[in-house]
């Protein structure tokens, strides 16, 4: 029921009439017109869709708001778009070089295909750490060699000419095997085989680029491996090595990791996940650590830390 408010009818008007009732729910009242209009006291409120100078009891009409509009934080849109470049233009860099790389596109060779074998003795070592820098093609290292290192280069770009250093502090060797830099567009081969005597301790890094890589550890004495994998399937064997207490970190790119580890020797790895997917088999899993049944039983141990890139990583026992 609506009350009309209080005040004097212009001339010719009909008299005021206190508290009309309304004809109905959502009938107005008739238009009267009250030059001296005041809202009446008490819980009266004006309906909207009628007239002016009438108020109803109830609550008051809930205010008209637009449709809310969620707003997008414009920084945080700027970076997701720029993130989502980066990584759009990371895989096609990682597709056009791998192409060009492993003679897909075609292109005109850089040069006759060269084959150079060139060998490293141990000299006074008894241990040595060896770095290998691969920036494109395939990479195959295993044990069984006579010398520290015995390694056959298969290249067409004379550019490529392997870099290989040694020097030996007091008993520990240091060998350095470095692709030289410069371009790789055409049809180009590079191939490393490269094989190292089981007998001497060996602390490993690989710096990977461009191309498939295969680790045959089997037979090998390892005190520590590094690996930051690139563009390319990356298969580690480390079954069969003799080992003291190894630790490592294993870092994905862009491509798949293959990882055997041994039954007989202890193993521990720790996972940190990327990008990409990490499959672990025969292992036991306690949060992010993973141990075979050997793990603390064996006076040997290997522990490695393990990081996903963009592609996927299966460990193996």
């Amino acid at each position: 029921m609506a009350t009309q408010v209080t005040g004097q009818p212009e001339q010719g008007e009909p008299p005021l009439i206190d508290n009309p009732v309304s004809p109905g729910n959502n009938a107005p009242m008739p238009p009267y017109n009250f030059p001296d209009a005041v809202q009446p006291q008490g819980p009266y409120y004006p309906r909207p869709g009628q007239p002016a100078g009438y108020y109803y009891p109830g609550v008051p009409p809930r205010p008209l708001m637009p449709p809310y509009r969620r707003r997008s934080n414009p920084v945080a849109v700027g970076l997701g778009l720029f993130f989502a470049g980066l990584i759009l233009l990371t895989i096609l860099t990682a597709v056009f070089f791998s192409l060009s790389a492993l003679n897909v596109l075609g292109w005109a060779g850089n040069g006759p295909l060269v084959t150079e074998t060139r060998t490293v003795a141990p000299g006074n070592a008894t241990q040595a750490n060896v770095e290998i820098n691969k920036g494109v093609g395939n990479l195959t290292v295993a044990g069984g060699g006579v010398d520290l290192m015995s390694g056959t280069y298969t290249y067409n770009n004379s550019q490529w000419k392997p870099e290989v250093n040694y020097n030996v502090n007091s008993t520990t060797g240091n060998l350095v095997i470095r692709q030289p830099s410069g371009s790789f567009f055409g049809s180009s081969q590079y191939n490393w085989d490269l094989k190292f005597m089981n007998e001497i301790p060996l602390d490993f890094r690989f710096e990977l680029g461009v191309g498939n890589t295969t680790l045959n550890m089997t037979g090998l004495t390892l005190s520590g491996l590094n690996v930051q994998a690139g563009v390319g399937n990356t298969d580690i064997n480390l079954a069969g090595i003799t080992s003291s207490n190894m630790s490592g970190n294993i870092n994905g790119g862009v491509g798949n990791i293959t990882i055997r580890v041994p039954q007989d020797i202890g193993v521990q790895v720790i996972v940190n996940q990327g990008l990409g997917r990490i499959h672990i088999n025969g292992l036991r899993a306690s949060g992010n650590f993973y141990t075979n049944d050997a793990y603390g039983k064996t006076s040997n141990s290997i522990r490695l830390n393990i990081s996903s890139g963009v592609g996927e990583i299966t460990i193996n026992q």
